[in-house]
C-alpha cells in the first residue's frame, strides 16, 4: 500500500516529497522482508524462515506468496516456484478462508495459470455445502447446517475473479468509464 496507493496519492496531490518518502519506505520494507523471509534455495518467501529450524519445518501461506506475485516482490523476478506452489498447494500450506482466497486466484491468473483457477472454482467453490444447499458462499470452507456457522458472507472472490481474471475485463478508470479487455 505504501507504493501502490500512498505514493500514487501523494503524486496526484502534487506532493513529490511525500511520493518519494512513501516509495522509499516501501522499498526499505520490501528489502527487509526479502532479507528475512526470502529463501533463495527454494525460490519462495517462507513465513517462518528465521525460526524454521526450531519449528522443524517450513510454513508457507497463500497470501504471502500471492502478494509477492501480484506486487512483483520476488527478487530478480523469480516467480516460477511461487506459481507452482500456489497452483498445487502442499497440504502443509496455509490457505485463506473464502473471503481472502481471491488473492491466490488473481496471482495464478495473472501468471497464466487459469487452469488452476478454474480447478479451484470447480473443485473447491462449487462443492461448498453453502453453494450446494443454499446457493450462497459461506464464511468458511466447511459449514454445518443448523449451526452458528455463517452461510452467507463477503466471499465474492469468485465473482470478480470471473470477470477480471477469467474473462479479462478490468476497470480502466473508476466506475468503468474505461475498461481494459484482455
Amino acid at each position: 500500500i505504501l507504493k501502490t496507493a500512498l505514493a500514487e496519492i501523494a503524486a496526484l496531490a502534487g506532493d513529490p516529497a511525500g511520493e518519494k518518502r512513501w516509495a522509499a519506505s516501501a522499498d526499505a520494507l520490501l528489502d527487509a522482508a526479502v532479507r528475512r523471509f526470502w529463501s533463495a534455495e527454494r525460490g519462495l518467501f517462507v513465513d517462518n524462515l528465521p525460526w524454521e529450524d526450531e519449528e522443524g519445518s517450513a510454513r508457507l501461506a497463500d497470501r504471502s506468496l500471492a502478494t509477492a506475485l501480484l506486487f512483483d516482490q520476488c527478487p530478480g523476478g523469480r516467480t516460477r516456484e511461487a506459481i507452482a506452489v500456489l497452483a498445487s498447494p502442499p497440504a502443509s500450506m496455509g490457505l485463506s478462508y473464502p473471503a481472502n482466497s481471491h488473492w491466490r486466484m488473481q496471482a495464478l491468473a495473472r501468471h497464466g495459470r487459469i487452469d488452476a483457477v478454474l480447478r479451484e472454482l470447480r473443485e473447491r467453490w462449487a462443492v461448498m455445502p453453502s453453494v450446494v444447499y443454499n446457493n450462497t458462499t459461506s464464511e468458511d470452507w466447511a459449514v454445518r447446517p443448523d449451526s452458528s456457522d455463517q452461510w452467507s458472507h463477503c466471499a465474492v472472490g469468485p465473482l470478480f475473479v470471473l470477470y477480471m481474471d477469467i474473462a479479462g475485463i478490468r476497470p480502466g478508470t473508476p466506475g468503468f468509464e474505461k475498461a481494459e479487455i484482455r
